[in-house]
């Protein structure tokens, strides 16, 4: 898949459509339109720039074709966790409860034993 049928996708996972977006980051929506047909590597810098940082993701890594969400906590998501989020904020509030409560699950299934002095064998 071309990055920006990803990124076409991304942001239509977050807007009702490309004109919406359009007008929530700014960007003239015949401007938009023309990046996308041209390609976001042909496009003008300051769009890209501005574009990217309206959606949280990295220009660097659009330029290297894949969609990162902008490290600000020395984190990187790869695509794969990006898609994740995707769908997560996609989901109802029933659903995201349901996947809150299998990420605790596990989680704390695959958490190693911490050991304090309340469990300890021979406390109590």
């Amino acid at each position: 898949m071309l990055v920006e049928d990803e990124l076409k996708a991304f942001i239509k996972s977050e807007y009702k459509s490309m004109l919406a977006f359009s007008k929530a980051v700014g960007i003239p929506y015949p401007t938009l339109d023309s990046m996308f047909k041209r390609g976001i590597m042909n496009a003008g810098a300051q769009n890209v720039l501005k574009m990217c940082a309206f959606l949280g993701i990295s220009a660097d890594s659009l330029g290297d074709g894949e969609i990162v969400a902008r490290d600000t906590s020395g984190l990187k998501l790869s695509t794969h966790e990006v898609e994740l989020i995707q769908k997560y904020r996609a989901l109802d509030e029933r659903g995201k409860r349901a996947v809150d409560e299998t990420l605790e699950r596990e989680y704390g299934y695959t958490k190693p034993f911490e050991q304090d002095s309340s469990n300890a064998i021979g406390a109590g």
